[in-house]
């Protein structure tokens, strides 16, 4: 799998997105606590806007991803899917929020780090390596392309945030030229990485700590 096949991947996320905000009585809820509400409005000031905001249905207790190992299970105890838009009208963000079930944290990490490893390993040649840090008790995992014409989603990260069993996933996407936010790959970078500064202050700021 390449770090180009993100571009359908992408595609679906958003597509499944607009799908439940259009029909909402499909994405019923009988959850009775939000964990991930606060998180959810982190983006509810300041320079990137929610155009759309999906609660995942309570039935939805598990994702799947692919590492080099075989299909691997993501948790899902509770979870948004998010788009996030700056001033255009097209989208600059993919983003899951989604909370591990209890004792699975540990587990749904080494999932996601194996599912980023194996696009790091299978990556083009405008396609960084996999950058791993922390900041703020919150692991940040990125691949990202050198270039802002490369195609597809120009960034893939994810985060892992112990305190709380949480775990990020966000596509940063490339606009159609006429309407992008960047006109080089600097000013790209400054906008990327203060949506990933703007969302690791909130992970580290949320509550909880989770069983396992």
């Amino acid at each position: 799998m390449k770090f180009s096949s993100m571009i359908p991947l992408a595609l679906a996320l958003a597509a499944a997105t607009a799908l439940a905000v259009c029909c909402p009585g499909a994405m019923a809820q009988e959850r009775g606590g939000d964990p991930l509400g606060k998180l959810a409005h982190c983006f509810d000031d300041g320079e990137f806007r929610v155009a759309s905001m999906d609660r995942l249905p309570a039935t939805k207790r598990f994702r799947e991803v692919a590492t080099v190992a075989g299909t691997a299970q993501v948790s899902t105890a509770d979870g948004y899917r998010m788009l996030l838009h700056q001033r255009s009208k097209a989208p600059l963000v993919n983003l899951k929020l989604e909370k591990s079930a209890d004792g699975r944290f540990e587990q749904d990490r080494g999932a996601v780090l194996a599912h980023m490893e194996l696009f790091s390993d299978s990556r083009t040649d405008h396609a960084q390596e996999l950058q791993v840090s922390t900041r703020d008790g919150v692991e940040v995992m990125a691949l990202n392309k050198s270039r802002i014409d490369a195609g597809g989603p120009l960034s893939f990260y994810s985060f892992a945030h112990q305190g709380s069993g949480t775990i990020g996933t966000a596509y940063i996407l490339s606009q159609p030229e006429a309407v992008r936010e960047f006109n080089t790959y600097d000013e790209y970078a400054s906008l990327r990485d203060r949506f990933v500064g703007k969302l690791v202050r909130c992970m580290a700021q949320q509550d909880g700590t989770p069983k396992g």
